[in-house]
């Protein structure tokens, strides 16, 4: 599993601390998640879309606009009911999703298998 960070020693902790195993984008990845503040979610999703050939998926909490600005096939807008105020691996808890209801938002062009792929893993 990768990950990628705007500060570079925190994701380089995630790898000392086992949270990834590198740092960067996954260009195989099945899915990628976008777990960034709301402002930075469209241009976050548009680079992984760059880097990435499979589904990508953010964690924010506003979706409309989101969608619309990405207006991407291969992108389904997803929010947990569930979070933090606290940001980075000190705020990780491993227990946080268990349980939570995850939506997805799906437009007329996403595929029903990638949706299918991404809701049995959320």
């Amino acid at each position: 599993m990768s990950g990628t960070d705007d500060d570079a020693a925190r994701a380089e902790r995630a790898v000392e601390v086992g949270a990834i195993d590198a740092v960067g984008f996954d260009p195989d990845a099945d899915i990628t998640f976008v777990a960034v503040p709301v402002l930075a979610i469209t241009a976050a999703v548009k680079q992984a879309l760059a880097s990435t050939r499979g589904v990508v998926t953010d964690v924010g909490s506003v979706k409309a606009p989101i969608v619309q600005a990405v207006g991407d096939a291969r992108f389904i807008g997803g929010h947990p009911m569930a979070g933090s105020e606290q940001e980075g691996l000190d705020g990780a808890d491993p227990s946080m999703f268990e349980g939570a209801v995850w939506v997805l938002t799906p437009t007329h062009d996403t595929d029903d298998d990638a949706l299918a792929m991404l809701a049995a893993v959320v």
